[in-house]
C-alpha cells in the first residue's frame, strides 16, 4: 500500500548510519487524503474524519520489508459528508518519519459513519 515519505527515508538513513538517532513512537495519527500523497507528503486532509489513532501494537512484526496491521483500526463517526479518501497517512507522535499510501479501494465518507480497515487492510513498506 504505502512507503514512506521523503522525511521518513532520511530519518531512516540518518539512524541507521548512527547520524541522528529516531525516538520509537508510542501512537501514530492515522489521516485520510483525498488527493493522492507525494514523497514530499503533501496531501488534502479528510476533515470531517476525525484523526485516528494507532498504537504500534496494532502491527504486526515486519517480514520481508514490509509491515500490515494486526488488529482492525475504526474512526469514530464522521462529522459531515467528506467527499472520497483514496489515501492514508501515518504520522508517528514523536515527528519524524511519516509513511504514505494509496487505497486499493476509495472510501466515500458519509456523516456519521466511521471509517473501518479490518486487520491486514493497511501494509507500509520499505522498497527497493
Amino acid at each position: 500500500m504505502g512507503m514512506l515519505t521523503t522525511t521518513g527515508r532520511n530519518g531512516v538513513l540518518d539512524h541507521v548510519l548512527g547520524k541522528t538517532a529516531m525516538t520509537q513512537p508510542t501512537s501514530f495519527t492515522l489521516r485520510l487524503s483525498s488527493t493522492s500523497i507525494g514523497s514530499d507528503g503533501a496531501y488534502t486532509q479528510i476533515t470531517a474524519v476525525p484523526d485516528i489513532t494507532v498504537s504500534p501494537s496494532d502491527f504486526s512484526a515486519a517480514a520481508s520489508g514490509s509491515i500490515t496491521t494486526s488488529s482492525d483500526i475504526e474512526s469514530d463517526a464522521a462529522t459531515a459528508d467528506g467527499g472520497t479518501a483514496v489515501a492514508v497517512i501515518l504520522i508517528p507522535n514523536t515527528g519524524g518519519a511519516t509513511f504514505r499510501g494509496e487505497l486499493t479501494t476509495s472510501k466515500t465518507i458519509t456523516i456519521g459513519d466511521p471509517v473501518r480497515f479490518k486487520a491486514g487492510e493497511i501494509t507500509f513498506s520499505l522498497t527497493d
